[in-house]
């Protein structure tokens, strides 16, 4: 479920909160990097497409990804890093690495 700006569940952001801004065919997405802070990896179904938005806090690199190209699968944080940047791995088969900067599995 999205908040609106200026609706309740959106209270806790401040004018100066840094966000990830997506521009989808419903509308504009704003996603606040204090989400990431917990959770560097938000999968969503948006705008007639399946997501996943991405933020390293370490290099503060943020990417967007369509799922469809790896069949709709979610994506998880695996934990580990490659040249300090967040390694995804994808939930269906818990099998492949996804380096985020390098934008595909290995």
């Amino acid at each position: 479920m999205f908040a609106q700006a200026g609706e309740n569940g959106s209270e806790y952001l401040r004018d100066q909160d840094r966000v990830v801004g997506l521009e989808l065919a419903t509308g504009p997405l704003a996603i606040p990097l204090n989400i990431f802070w917990w959770h560097e990896i938000v999968n969503l179904d948006a705008g007639g497409s399946a997501l996943a938005i991405t933020h390293c806090p370490l290099t503060g690199s943020s990417l967007g990804f369509e799922r469809a190209a790896a069949g709709g699968a979610e994506f998880g944080v695996s934990g580990l890093l490659f040249r300090n940047n967040l390694i995804m791995y994808d939930r269906s088969s818990g099998e492949s690495l996804w380096p985020q900067m390098l934008r595909g599995a290995r």
